[in-house]
């Protein structure tokens, strides 16, 4: 993305729709019929839980954003998602990991994920509850994109209603958005379930 414009458009975020897709194929070659269900639950219920360890150093940054969408600096912009995708990577390691087969085992939601409802899906197992584990994973890979970009804003000091405009295209209240599962899903309804109706597509059935 080189312009405030690509913010909110297809393109930016085909690619990670892409490495979705990519991770899906992966481990449907990489796993036995048995075990992809639940293996597939449990990586969507990674990547949720880490951001959501990440939570704070995230939206504390809006708590003093107060700019126009005239502040945007393209510069400090791509500094701060680089600043994120570390804290990613390190939240896995110091955070996530150590913990995540006992949150898995306690049966945690987290974010948009119910957990009582992918289990549902894992056991039933069939080409139907596959693809709503996909899409689950899909919807959540590329929503939790778009709140990197939005927060990103919120780090170049750009108020929180301002930022959710640049990076959805779309305007409403805010006052709602206080925790990462809030977010999350107004994230969704926005940005994500939209883009996901002109470009998803079911993949091969698995079964």
């Amino acid at each position: 993305m080189d312009n405030l414009q690509a913010l909110n458009s297809d393109q930016t975020y085909l690619p990670h729709f892409n490495y979705a897709i990519e991770d899906i194929r992966t481990w449907r070659n990489r796993y036995s019929k048995t075990e992809y269900a639940r293996k597939l639950m449990i990586n969507t219920f990674y990547k949720d839980h880490n951001v959501n360890f990440m939570w704070d150093k995230l939206f504390s940054p809006f708590k003093l954003a107060t700019k126009t969408i005239d502040a945007f600096n393209i510069s400090k912009y791509q500094q701060s998602k680089v600043y994120i995708n570390q804290l990613y990577s390190e939240t896995k390691i110091s955070r996530t990991q150590p913990v995540l087969l006992n949150l898995i085992s306690q049966r945690k939601d987290v974010g948009i994920l119910d957990f009582e409802i992918s289990d549902k899906l894992v056991l039933k197992s069939n080409n139907q509850s596959i693809e709503e584990l996909e899409f689950t994973y899909i919807f959540s890979y590329i929503t939790n994109e778009l709140l990197f970009n939005w927060c990103a804003c919120g780090m170049i000091g750009i108020s929180k209603e301002v930022s959710l405009s640049a990076t959805t295209g779309y305007t409403t209240n805010v006052d709602s958005m206080i925790d990462y599962k809030s977010s999350m899903k107004v994230l969704g309804q926005l940005f994500t379930s939209k883009f996901l109706e002109r470009n998803y597509k079911k993949l091969p059935d698995f079964y």
